[in-house]
């Protein structure tokens, strides 16, 4: 499968604790807007050129907030994309940027679309405090329920280990994943980038020193939070798709394969043959 990475638009007009955007938003204070299109009928044209060049299976589209622009001109991207392009895609928003009628005029883009939304925390405490997102989990469990009965497959973007997070708040994570009923949940650790509000919070509070530069997101967390271990997150970041997708009653045992590996192997045995509904069979 080619994927094809594009981009409609630059810019994201959010300002999250732990992105850049916050920081470009203070440098271009005067801006009116933060986010710039190209025109549909550009677009088209580039997505064309990529057709050619390349013969793109699916469309990755790249824009941080994919559903902020106006219906109108969503209404006409799709009327071209259907008709010159007709490819499946994958999209990134925001839940409060979600509604039943955008959706609807997405739909009919392609019968196969993706839409990955980002989560974070579960804990709404942690989003609003911490990471500066100022959503319900009713807003997002509404979000995904939509994307649901449009016939989308969902996914998730978590992060783990955020400044002053604790266990009980991340499994407010697993729950707020199970809620939404999230085809494909993704997590990563929370890592600290220069020049963000998040970097400097945590540098404050002692869960890093400001010689830190290493990117590493995907293996472990750099901050020390005596409360949150990093062996417990990592724990917790390997067995996150089992306490989503599997039934409670595993629990138990999921809690012991944080730490069991062979525990661990077994149960995504179980997933892989009983619970197994996404994209990808884990320890693959």
């Amino acid at each position: 499968v080619i994927y094809g990475r594009f981009e409609i638009g630059r810019g994201c007009p959010y300002a999250c604790s732990y992105c850049i955007n916050g920081r470009l938003h203070e440098l271009h204070e005067n801006e009116k807007r933060h986010v710039r299109y190209k025109t549909p009928g550009r677009i088209i044209e580039e997505l064309k050129y990529g057709l050619q060049k390349t013969g793109c299976d699916i469309f990755r589209f790249v824009d941080e907030t994919f559903t902020a622009m106006s219906e109108n001109y969503l209404s006409e991207f799709v009327e071209l994309y259907k008709t010159e392009i007709r490819r499946p895609m994958v999209i990134a928003t925001r839940p409060e940027t979600v509604s039943r009628r955008k959706m609807e005029i997405l739909r009919d883009a392609h019968e196969d679309i993706q839409v990955t939304m980002g989560i974070e925390s579960g804990s709404e405490k942690i989003r609003k405090n911490v990471c500066d997102r100022h959503m319900s989990n009713r807003t997002i469990i509404e979000a995904f329920r939509i994307c649901r009965e449009m016939g989308f497959h969902t996914a998730s973007f978590n992060m783990i280990g955020l400044p002053g997070e604790t266990r009980d708040d991340f499994m407010q994570t697993v729950r707020l994943n199970r809620e939404a009923k999230v085809d494909t949940p993704m997590l990563s650790f929370f890592y600290p980038f220069p020049g963000t509000k998040l970097r400097e919070h945590c540098i404050e509070n002692g869960y890093i020193s400001d010689e830190i530069h290493e990117v590493d997101y995907a293996v472990s967390s750099v901050l020390k939070m005596p409360d949150f271990t990093v062996r417990e997150m990592e724990g917790l970041k390997r067995t996150f798709v089992l306490y989503i997708k599997m039934d409670e009653s595993y629990y138990p045992d999921i809690f012991r394969a944080e730490k069991d590996d062979e525990v661990f192997s077994d149960l995504v045995r179980i997933y892989n043959e009983e619970y197994y509904c996404s994209r990808a069979q884990l320890g693959n």
